[in-house]
């Protein structure tokens, strides 16, 4: 048994190898810092920023050129699995912290961002579902789907110090293919969803603050949007087409369409989310280039626009033909 267990060992890391992506790590920081007003010379290690300590005294704090300090911390984590059946999961943490001050020390302004969960779908052999492959020669779907949360604070990250929290949720869906009959399609569904809270600056001095309890709640806020996107593009190879005789170049042809909605809401206080924007947009665009010769290249466009404010209930409407061409001297 002692000597079989190094080959399983073995055995259990290539088997693991051939599924598990390297875990990546990167860990970043980055301090600057603008001092006025000096009577020395800083050290040269602070020159060179392996110390961030001054250690040099200041004649006095100027009202127009003021110190200022900020440092900022990046954390990023990733890894990966690689399945069978052309999957692939991508997840992936970010944290951000970073700390600013202006004009004196003692007013620390403290920022910190994280992404997690941050996890990346890819399914490259989408093509391979029975019925398709009579008609796709590739096609491929993308899942994303992320969450950050995000708090600014005075001093510290305490609770008591809060000054705002945001938490969004993120998630977006691709599928892509390139058909046998030549075009390329796109079709895409993401949906953001970001919810912000600000609280009142306490004063420290106060001494009925709770500690690790938040400040109350001066506003609070929603923002709704999502968006569904249709794209194909195709490129016609030079042939005879009615009313245009016999063509020189390729045609390069862009139908999209796009609709997406967006809903933001706020509130003051503890007060029920009202909302104070909503909209509805759609637009189709078909959009074409041909190359009459080497030095000249035309371009037409065709675009039509509804974009309707649903408090407001008016609607914006664009109608666009445009035709160009661009002349290059050699």
């Amino acid at each position: 048994k002692g000597e079989d267990q190094p080959f399983f060992v073995r055995r259990l890391l290539h088997f693991s190898g051939s599924y598990v992506e390297p875990l990546s790590y990167s860990w970043r920081r980055n301090t600057d810092a603008r001092n006025f007003n000096l009577v020395g010379r800083p050290p040269l290690a602070f020159q060179l920023g392996l110390d961030d300590s001054l250690r040099i005294a200041q004649r006095g704090v100027g009202l127009i050129q003021q110190d200022t300090w900020s440092r900022s911390t990046n954390t990023d984590v990733t890894s990966g699995l690689k399945l069978p059946l052309g999957f692939s999961v991508k997840p992936s943490f970010k944290e951000q912290v970073s700390r600013r001050s202006g004009s004196t020390q003692d007013r620390l302004r403290v920022e910190q961002s994280q992404t997690y969960p941050s996890v990346i779908v890819n399914w490259g052999r989408a093509d391979r579902v029975w019925g398709l492959r009579r008609f796709l020669n590739s096609a491929q779907v993308n899942v994303r789907f992320e969450e950050t949360a995000s708090m600014q604070a005075e001093g510290s990250l305490d609770p008591s110090n809060l000054i705002r929290e945001d938490a969004s949720t993120e998630w977006r869906a691709t599928w892509t293919g390139q058909w046998r009959i030549g075009p390329t399609t796109r079709i895409e569904y993401s949906s953001n969803t970001s919810n912000d809270l600000d609280f009142e600056i306490t004063d420290r001095a106060d001494s009925t603050i709770v500690a690790r309890q938040k400040p109350p709640l001066r506003g609070k806020g929603r923002d709704i949007k999502t968006t569904k996107t249709f794209d194909t593009r195709y490129k016609l190879r030079p042939r005879e087409l009615p009313f245009f005789g016999q063509l020189k170049s390729s045609i390069d042809l862009n139908f999209q369409i796009n609709v997406s909605s967006q809903v933001r809401e706020s509130a003051t206080g503890d007060e029920q989310l009202v909302p104070i924007s909503s909209s509805e947009r759609w637009d189709a665009q078909l959009r074409a280039t041909y190359s009459f010769s080497q030095t000249f290249r035309g371009e037409g466009v065709i675009r039509i626009e509804n974009d309707r404010n649903n408090i407001s209930e008016k609607t914006r409407k664009v109608r666009e033909l445009r035709m160009s061409g661009t002349l290059t001297f050699r």
